[in-house]
């Protein structure tokens, strides 16, 4: 179904739709109703939403997968310093959003605040450093205790995640 032969894919009907963002805002767009503050019809607020998830896909994303994928293709054990200061380069502009608003995209919860927690929370289970990212922690929070499902998905998974980079790391 996707191209690409990776998950995510979503078949609506018959349209195959791959990447999250894309499968995050089309389904906001064609069965969000009520939901029109998470993937905002105004061009403007939209624009933000967008540049988020575009930040999450080409610079925040990225960063974690650069880490993760040696310690579980090659067997590395520790975090090269160059990949985590890239990492914590793109959690710096993070808490710089959350500095400014109580959502990575404005004043309101977007699809990009459940994109960009997943990564965050990953990079948190890898980087001890996020502890000191006040505003992150407090975001974090606030998705935990506003995103419906957080409990029963986000969670999840990122427990799936801990317990594969906790099998890749090295002894403590």
């Amino acid at each position: 179904m996707n191209p690409l032969k990776k998950v995510p894919v979503l078949n609506d009907n018959g349209i195959y739709i791959s990447d999250s963002h894309a499968i995050l805002t089309y389904l906001t767009s064609q069965y969000g109703m009520n939901s029109s503050h998470l993937y905002p019809r105004d061009l403007k607020k939209r624009a933000i939403v967008d540049s988020r998830l575009h930040f999450d896909n080409g610079v925040l994303f990225p960063s974690l997968a650069n880490i993760i994928r040696p310690m579980v293709y090659e067997g590395q054990t520790t975090i090269l310093e160059d990949k985590k200061k890239i990492a914590l380069e793109a959690l710096d502009f993070v808490e710089g959003l959350l500095k400014q608003t109580e959502w990575v995209a404005g004043d309101k919860m977007t699809v990009a605040d459940f994109s960009l927690v997943a990564t965050v929370t990953s990079l948190a289970t890898l980087l001890p450093e996020v502890e000191s990212y006040w505003k992150i922690q407090a975001w974090i929070k606030r998705c935990e205790k506003n995103m419906i499902f957080y409990e029963e998905v986000q969670r999840p998974g990122l427990e799936s995640f801990k317990s594969l980079a906790n099998r890749n790391a090295a002894p403590k």
